[in-house]
């Protein structure tokens, strides 16, 4: 199945509340797309919703490192 198809599966289940499944798809989607940052916090989202916290957070930290090591994440004042 392509990338696109992929996505669109996912985001589809997730909008039906098929939470498990969609996780599952994202995570198919991330193998395919590992870069895709925006992706991963999207299958971290499904995650979640199906109540597999532990490897939710370990795909948000991974995000996260990502973010630091390239520089794109910073704070700002309000």
């Amino acid at each position: 199945m392509d990338l696109r198809k992929l996505k669109d599966k996912a985001q589809k289940l997730f909008d039906q509340r098929s939470y498990f499944k969609a996780a599952e798809a994202y995570g198919q989607a991330c193998e395919a797309a590992p870069e895709d940052l925006a992706l991963k916090q999207r299958w971290a989202t499904a995650l979640r919703r199906s109540g597999q916290d532990a490897k939710a957070f370990k795909v948000l930290r991974e995000v996260a490192a990502v973010f630091a090591k390239n520089g794109t994440c910073s704070a700002r004042s309000p």
